[in-house]
């Protein structure tokens, strides 16, 4: 996410994965996930002046520098939000591709954040129900409604372009995270704010080397066919797995898994039919690849050494049930929506903030260290994240 392969759990309804289902499909022959979009979409972002008058010193000019946290709690610490909140009421929209786990969980790091520094900013958020049309509908209606500024993650890529260019030109400032999915820093929004995939690719690597003692057999399961942020992940991998000669792809592509637990079952069954074990799994979406260990059992293997991005609560406790295994996660995805906010509430008030919105991801999970084991509740949902800026007791609260 991102794009799906970063964000969703195992919380989806029956009718929500049907309509991911029609996505998938429709992206394999369409643009929906924006197919065509280059490996740019996914780089690292450079912002540029916004569409508020004030705002011609507001820009990053570094090209292909991210922000590199090593927390949540550090992102929030980096900059004084309260600083860029003004005076007036202001409304700030959060669009929703769908109202699943992640999404909500976004909805409540933003209101939460808000809630802190700026309390005359409210956030609205609307739910597209897994449906572009939709989606582009909910941004025109936001426009007509007259909200200051839109923070989105525009999970339809290309399909939404249009939609968002129409509420800049409004004069809206409107701002992406997790990814641009296609869109570009003034023209069809104000600025790209976006994960930095690239480190994805230099932890999970040192991570398999570490793990399989510098030789072994490994897989990527991305996200749905042709989606960006997997596309991406898969050549960060490949790029860095050259620096481990004894380490090798089984597969050179990325393997769809549809961001569904089923389907990641599936997918590995028939990888290990093939291929026979596999040393080692990367997925870049750690809520819904539980199921690859199953597949591991159910073939007689020993299950892999395990890198993800966006562990939840569910695949941790996974772990800590077996600790049979090397786990690793890394994070940050949820929280580069908080500079994306920032820029927008800049733009609104004329205020300079001159930091990356490009969010280089950090490691919250790494067994095989000392003291970076995963936090497990088996008493919480598992599509809960522990590493949000959120408390333990509103994040739980979230799942009931």
């Amino acid at each position: 996410m991102d794009e799906l392969s970063m964000r969703y759990g195992s919380a989806l309804s029956y009718s929500e994965a049907i309509s991911m289902r029609k996505l998938i499909r429709i992206g394999t022959v369409a643009t929906v996930f924006g197919l065509g979009v280059s490996l740019v979409a996914c780089a690292p972002a450079t912002t540029a002046d916004g569409t508020a008058a004030k705002q011609g010193d507001n820009s990053y000019a570094t090209t292909g520098v991210a922000t590199t946290f090593k927390s949540a709690k550090e992102l929030v610490d980096s900059f004084d939000t309260s600083k860029l909140c003004g005076d007036k009421k202001l409304v700030i929209a959060h669009p929703r591709g769908l109202g699943v786990g992640w999404l909500l969980t976004q909805d409540a790091i933003l209101k939460d954040h808000l809630a802190k520094f700026c309390p005359n900013v409210t956030l609205t958020t609307t739910d597209a129900q897994a449906d572009p049309a939709k989606a582009n509908s909910d941004l025109n209606s936001l426009v007509a409604q007259g909200v200051d500024g839109v923070v989105i993650d525009p999970l339809f890529g290309e399909a939404m372009l249009p939609a968002m260019q129409a509420v800049k030109d409004a004069g809206i400032p409107i701002v992406t995270y997790v990814s641009s999915s296609g869109a570009t820093t003034g023209k069809e929004v104000t600025a790209v704010g976006e994960v930095y995939t690239k480190g994805n690719g230099v932890l999970w690597a040192e991570f398999m080397n570490r793990a399989l003692k510098g030789k072994g057999t490994i897989v990527f399961l991305g996200g749905g066919p042709g989606q960006p942020s997997s596309i991406s992940n898969m050549e960060a991998i490949r790029e860095n797995l050259k620096q481990y000669p004894g380490l090798s792809l089984v597969e050179e592509e990325f393997q769809p898994i549809s961001n569904d637990a089923a389907q990641a079952r599936t997918v590995m069954s028939a990888l290990l039919a093939k291929h026979g074990r596999i040393d080692g799994v990367i997925a870049d979406n750690g809520g819904v690849v539980n199921t690859v260990l199953e597949a591991y059992d159910a073939s007689g293997f020993k299950p892999p050494a395990l890198a993800v991005s966006a562990a939840t609560n569910g695949l941790n406790c996974g772990w800590d049930k077996r600790r049979d295994f090397p786990y690793f996660s890394t994070d940050g995805n949820h929280m580069g929506s908080i500079s994306s906010l920032r820029r927008v509430l800049a733009e609104i008030n004329g205020v300079k903030f001159d930091q990356s919105l490009t969010v280089a991801p950090w490691a919250v999970v790494d067994t095989l260290t000392p003291g970076m084991e995963p936090t497990c509740d088996a008493s919480a949902s598992p599509d809960v994240d522990w590493t949000t800026s959120l408390s333990d007791t509103k994040v739980k609260q979230l799942f009931g």
